[in-house]
C-alpha cells in the first residue's frame, strides 16, 4: 500500500473512529472505490484501531488512571477475602468480607469488566461473518441500514435522571451485547455503545463517557483476537511504513476530533446519525454495482 493511501486511511479512521460512525465500512468504501484492496484487509483496519485506542486513552487518561486504581482495589480487596472464606468454611460467624465494590469507580470498572465479558463472545461468534462480508459492500450496507435503525429506535428513549450510582448490571449486559455487534461491517462500535445507553436511559455526559470508555477494553480484545486469526493472518499485509502512517494519522486525527465529538455524543439524540448512515448504506449499495 502507497504511504498516501495510508495516509487516507488513517485519516478516515480519526474522523469515523470516534464518532458513531462505522471505521471499517467507511474504509471499505473508499477501498473499493479506489480499488485498493489492501486498504480492505482486516489486518489493516484492525491495526488502525491502535490509533483509535491511544486517543481515546490519551483523552480519557484521568477517568482510566482512576478506573486502574479501581480495579487494582478490586483484586486486593478480592484476596482480602480469600483467608476471610477459609475462616467461614467452619464457622460462617468466624469473619467479615472486605466489600469488592467501593464507590462509582469500582463500580464502573466491574461493568466494564462484565460488557467485555458478554461482547467477547458474541463478537467472536459474529466475527466469521465478518470475514466473509469484509470485502461485499452489500454487506456492508446492510451494517450501516443496522445501525441506521439502532439510533432511530434508541433517539426516541425518553432519558431518565440516572447517574453512576444508579446504573446497573443489566445497563453494562446490553452494552456488551449492542458492541458485540459491531465486529460487522458497518456497525459502529461506539454506536452501539452511544445507542445501548440511550436505550438504558442515560442522559448525555454518562452515554457519552461510558461510550468511550467501554470502547478501550472492546479496542485491546479486537487486537488480540483478530490479529492473530487464520483469515486474517495469511491476508496480504500493507506494509510496516504503510502501518507506522496509518496509526500515527490515525492518532492524531482523533485526538483532535475528539474534541468536538464529546460534545456531539453528549447533545445528540442519535438521528443525524441514523440519517447518514442509511445515505451511507445507499452509497455502498450502488458502488457494488460499479
Amino acid at each position: 500500500m502507497s504511504i498516501g493511501m495510508a495516509f487516507l486511511m488513517g485519516l478516515i479512521q480519526g474522523i469515523t473512529s470516534v464518532l458513531p460512525l462505522s471505521s471499517s465500512g467507511h474504509i471499505a468504501l473508499i477501498g473499493q472505490l479506489t480499488g485498493q484492496t489492501g486498504a480492505v484487509s482486516l489486518h489493516f483496519m484492525t491495526i488502525l484501531h491502535i490509533g483509535t485506542l491511544l486517543a481515546i486513552i490519551w483523552t480519557f487518561w484521568n477517568e482510566l488512571y482512576k478506573l486502574f486504581l479501581a480495579f487494582v482495589g478490586i483484586l486486593v480487596r478480592s484476596l482480602a477475602n480469600v483467608p476471610v472464606l477459609f475462616r467461614n468454611l467452619g464457622n460462617p460467624s468466624k469473619g467479615h468480607y472486605y466489600p469488592v465494590v467501593r464507590g462509582n469507580y469500582s463500580k464502573l470498572m466491574v461493568m466494564m469488566l462484565l460488557a467485555a465479558a458478554v461482547e467477547l463472545p458474541v463478537s467472536l461468534i459474529l466475527r466469521r461473518f465478518a470475514f466473509t462480508g469484509a470485502g461485499s459492500l452489500i454487506f456492508t450496507a446492510m451494517g450501516f441500514f443496522i445501525m441506521a435503525l439502532l439510533f432511530m429506535v434508541s433517539s426516541f428513549t425518553i432519558p431518565s435522571k440516572r447517574s453512576p450510582r444508579t446504573a446497573n448490571y443489566k445497563d453494562a449486559f446490553m452494552g456488551g451485547l449492542f458492541q458485540g455487534f459491531a465486529a460487522l461491517p458497518g456497525l459502529s462500535r461506539l454506536g452501539c455503545a452511544f445507542s445501548a445507553g440511550s436505550l438504558c436511559g442515560f442522559k448525555g455526559p454518562l452515554r457519552m463517557k461510558t461510550a468511550y470508555l467501554m470502547a478501550v477494553p472492546a479496542i485491546i480484545g479486537g487486537l488480540i483476537f483478530v490479529l492473530p486469526s487464520p483469515q486474517v493472518s495469511f491476508e496480504a499485509p500493507a506494509g510496516v511504513p504503510a502501518c507506522i502512517v496509518g496509526v500515527a494519522v490515525s492518532t492524531v486525527t482523533s485526538v483532535f476530533v475528539l474534541r468536538f465529538a464529546r460534545r456531539i455524543l453528549v447533545r445528540s439524540s442519535g438521528r443525524g446519525f441514523a440519517i447518514y448512515s442509511l445515505i451511507i448504506g445507499v452509497v455502498c449499495i450502488i458502488a457494488s454495482f460499479r
